[in-house]
């Protein structure tokens, strides 16, 4: 009687499929399959569909306002979160397909595909009516078209590469670092397999512009109809949730004379925050200007532009932007030090819900078990029915899969370590490679240490 090969394909796919049920039905038990509102899903909720020049002054971008518009029109607002689930099932499967294209080997494809499968972000946020969920599995598809495309360099794929990224851009404007993103991993891959430095070039050029392009198109046509060149009307004020932190009476008086009335307004307003809430007005930790971050955005600096500027988003932005300048102007330490300990609190969060959440945990907690515990065990002369590792030898994979997780998380953390406060949410989303590259490192090693006993 044959020994079965865990290894095989049929094998993987079997235990995907399984532990994709298991995912699904602790869902469903665990309730996270019932819509819930967030503070951001009345923005997405009420978004103006009514107006073409209304849309594109939104704080928001359409395509997951259309998506939730579409739900409600079928009356099937209650599926919204087995849709975002099943998105995530799909890209996951996209994944796994995309690495096997460029030579990864099965088993570290399918320990990234299970990762993914199983993230952080799904498990908190597939039941929101918000983008965290469905970008981030937007962008997984995106990075999977990706390596498909690398492997094959089809027009076609060329092509869902460009629409794909400017859908998950229009869902959620954090991911803007895609059009970096993409290129730069197709050179990290293409180098890996020996292309040479001039054509690498050339052909992440044809990436940056089907990437780049729909981006610049859609902002030209918000420059046409509303005056503004940009993906969205919004990010100003998440920066400012910062910057006002720093606003004193000396940096008011010296800003440019036609600032300065809406500076002290800022100023008092965040005064009077202070003396209503004395347990956060204290200090300049990294912990409290996060705990304070958010009500200086929505309770300080939004409402006093509203007050000053009226009711069009655009000037308020505007306005909102060039204080958050001329205050970094003046003070470039604070805002370095914050930049710092916004890179401290990202490591720190990133290693923290990996380690905490049950999953990942007990994946790792096997691993560092097995390595543990391995030299007590008795190993046989052969470590598989073909005499074989059940884990091939995948050293260079291992390098270009930490390589592709950590240019991701980079990339994807920059803009929102510069301009916000890096809340778990963002963390997480920023960083859903890097679990599954932990994982192979753990799950390389431990084939090592086989290798080794097997050779003594």
């Amino acid at each position: 009687m044959s020994t079965p090969n865990f290894s095989s394909r049929n094998w993987l796919v079997g235990i995907w499929i399984a532990l994709a049920g298991c995912l699904v039905v602790a869902l469903q038990v665990t309730g996270r399959l019932h819509p819930q509102q967030v503070p951001d899903s009345p923005s997405y909720l009420e978004f103006p569909f009514d107006s073409f020049a209304a849309a594109l002054k939104s704080i928001r971008t359409p395509v997951y306002p259309a998506i939730l518009e579409l739900f409600e029109l079928t009356g099937a607002m209650s599926l919204l979160p087995h849709f975002q689930l099943l998105v995530h099932l799909i890209a996951c499967a996209m994944l796994a397909l995309g690495f096997s294209k460029i030579g990864i080997p099965r088993w570290q494809t399918f320990l990234m595909a299970v990762a993914s499968l199983l993230s952080i972000t799904l498990w908190f946020n597939v039941n929101l009516i918000s983008t965290d969920s469905l970008a981030v599995s937007m962008s997984l598809i995106t990075c999977s078209l990706l390596l498909m495309y690398c492997n094959t360099r089809s027009r076609w794929l060329l092509l869902a590469i460009s629409l794909m990224s400017i859908l998950t851009i229009l869902c959620r404007p954090a991911y803007l670092f895609l059009v970096g993103f993409l290129p730069a991993a197709a050179a990290l891959i293409w180098r890996d397999e020996g292309l040479a430095w001039m054509p690498t070039m050339r052909r992440c050029g044809v990436l940056i512009v089907a990437s780049l392009a729909p981006v610049v198109l859609y902002s030209l046509i918000r420059l046409v109809v509303v005056g503004q060149f940009g993906v969205v009307a919004f990010g100003s004020q998440n920066l400012a949730g910062v910057t006002v932190q720093f606003l004193d009476q000396e940096v008011v008086k010296q800003l440019p004379a036609d600032q300065q009335a809406f500076a002290q307004h800022v100023l008092d307003s965040r005064i009077d925050w202070y003396a209503e809430h004395p347990a956060l007005s204290e200090g300049m930790g990294y912990q409290t200007m996060e705990d304070r971050w958010n009500a200086m955005i929505y309770e300080v600096v939004v409402p006093t532009a509203s007050r000053e500027f009226g009711d069009s988003v655009l000037r308020q932005h505007a306005e909102i932007s060039s204080l958050n300048r001329e205050i970094m102007l003046r003070k470039p330490l604070a805002y370095a030090i914050w930049i710092a300990k916004a890179i401290r609190q990202t490591v720190r969060i990133t290693l923290a819900d990996i380690g905490m959440h049950p999953p990942f945990f007990l994946l790792m907690l096997c691993a560092v078990a097995a390595l543990i515990l391995l030299p007590l065990w008795p190993i046989s002369d052969r470590l598989s029915s073909s005499g074989e590792s059940v884990l091939p030898n995948g050293t260079r994979a291992n390098v270009l899969l930490t390589s592709l997780a950590l240019l991701y998380a980079v990339l994807a953390m920059l803009p929102v370590i510069l301009t916000s406060a890096p809340l778990g949410r963002f963390v997480d989303a920023a960083t859903v490679f890097v679990p599954g590259a932990i994982i192979v490192l753990l799950s390389q090693h431990l084939q090592n240490t086989l290798h080794a006993r097997q050779r003594r």
